[in-house]
C-alpha cells in the first residue's frame, strides 16, 4: 500500500497519476474491507491522494 501511495504522490503527469490513483484506491478499499485499515483511515488516505491528483492539472 505504501508503494502505491508513494507512486501516486511522486507522479508529475496527471494522466499517469490518475491511472495509479485507480489502483491505489482499489487496494486501500480492499484493506479496509478486510479490516486491516479503519474505514476512516482509508477515507483520509484516499482523500489525500485525490487532492494531490486534482492539483496536478
Amino acid at each position: 500500500m505504501r508503494t502505491l501511495t508513494r507512486r501516486v504522490m511522486e507522479s508529475q503527469e496527471k494522466e499517469q497519476a490518475e491511472a495509479l490513483l485507480k489502483d491505489a484506491v482499489s487496494y486501500i478499499d480492499r484493506m479496509a474491507c478486510k479490516g486491516l485499515l479503519h474505514k476512516n483511515t482509508a477515507a483520509n488516505r484516499k482523500s489525500t491522494l485525490v487532492k494531490h491528483v486534482n492539483n496536478l492539472g
